[in-house]
Order: C-alpha cells, then structure tokens, then sequence
C-alpha cells in the first residue's frame, strides 16, 4: 500500500513540474522580445540553426533593425527567412555583411510589420504594410512580394513579448536585388 502511495505522490510531484517547466517556458516566450525569441529559437529544439543568416544579416544591417525588433514597448510582425530562403539568393552567414548595410536594412525592414497579427487575420488581409514603407500582398494565404515572387508560411504565431514571429521560405524583397 505505501508503495501504492508513494508511486500516486510521485506521478502527482513529475506532473507538477512538468507543468511548472512548460509554463515557464511558455511565460518566457512572452518574457523575450521577437529578436531575443529568434535567437533562442536558433539556439535549441526544433529551429536549431534556422535563423543563422537571419540574424548574421540583423548584425549587419544599420542598428535601427535590432533596435526595432528588441523594442518592448513595439508591436510587429515579423516574416523571419530561414537560412533555405537566404540560400535561394545566395547569402548565407559568412556573406551576408557583403551586402550593401542599406540593402539589408531594406530588406530586413521590408520583413517587418506594424502590430503583431497571427497567420489567420493576416490571410484575410489583402496586403501588409511594413516598416520599409513598401506592401507585402497576400494571395492564398502567401506573401507575395515587390518582384511578384511568393513565399509560404513555414512556422506561424510565435509569440513573443512585443508581436508574432512566422518563419518563411523565401526572402521577401522590396526591389529587385539584380
């Protein structure tokens, strides 16, 4: 009978923990602002080096990109490539601060949208506007960007502190980088 007990006890002491540990994890997505989020993300689990070049290029670009993204009191979406979509155009960690700082400032802000909208309301939207100043549209549930090329939704709604993350597959451009 006490082994009965004591096994109930400590099924009851692992479920609790676990449930503390998935909370603070779960609290500490909201703790982390998108840019500390998609560093953690890179970091460990799932998206283990994903966002290599993604954040290679955010410490290339003009400051205001890291600033933007590590503001608390912000609210945006962001549209994060995965290092398959800086590949398809041929940038990857070690080049990627061979790109004009302009350049990648345009393009990073071109990623990034005012208040954090999660995948559902952003396929009833017909476009986005972003940080760059320039729209994203959205067809089918994808973006399509300046050059008419379109990208998918990898990974949606990952919250952080002050807006969403959805990974994408392709670089969204707001000019042609030709």
């Amino acid at each position: 009978m006490k082994e009965w007990r004591y096994a109930i006890l400590t099924l009851a002491v692992t479920g609790l923990v676990a449930s503390v540990s998935a909370s603070n994890a779960n609290q500490q997505s909201y703790d982390q602002t998108v840019l500390d989020r998609t560093v953690a993300l890179n970091q460990q689990g799932e998206f283990q080096g994903q966002f290599d070049t993604l954040i290679a290029a955010i410490n290339s670009a003009d400051m205001s990109v890291a600033e933007t993204l590590n503001d608390s009191e912000a609210d945006v979406t962001v549209f994060a490539p995965t290092d398959g979509a800086f590949e398809q155009i041929g940038i990857t960690p070690d080049n990627a601060g061979q790109l004009s700082q302009e350049d990648l400032t345009n393009i990073l802000l071109y990623h990034v949208s005012e208040e954090a909208k999660m995948y559902n309301d952003i396929a009833e939207q017909d476009s986005l506007q972003t940080l760059y100043g320039e729209s994203i549209m959205v067809e089918d549930g994808m973006l399509v960007d300046q050059t008419g090329d379109q990208s998918n939704f990898v990974v949606a709604n990952v919250d952080a502190s002050n807006g969403v993350i959805h990974a994408v597959d392709s670089v969204l451009k707001p000019y042609s980088l030709g």
